[in-house]
């Protein structure tokens, strides 16, 4: 269940990326969001998930940035 909301997720993120910004800054709150309407229990162990992902690979809005 967890692939089908990063996939709807993602594809919010294309569809309201912030030039320049990390794009999961979007998509990680919307998986979440997800998570949580499709069962209340689920939204703790999201959270949770994207914790740990970005303890690993925090957000880092430089690799988005474009040097002119």
């Amino acid at each position: 269940m967890s692939e089908f909301a990063y996939q709807i997720a993602y594809q919010y993120e294309l569809e309201h990326r912030i030039k320049d910004r990390d794009g999961r800054r979007i998509a990680f709150p919307k998986f979440i969001e997800i998570m949580a309407y499709m069962n209340p229990a689920w939204e703790s162990e999201a959270r949770y998930e994207i914790q740990k992902i970005l303890a690993e690979a925090p957000y880092d809005d430089s690799l988005y940035t474009m040097n002119d």
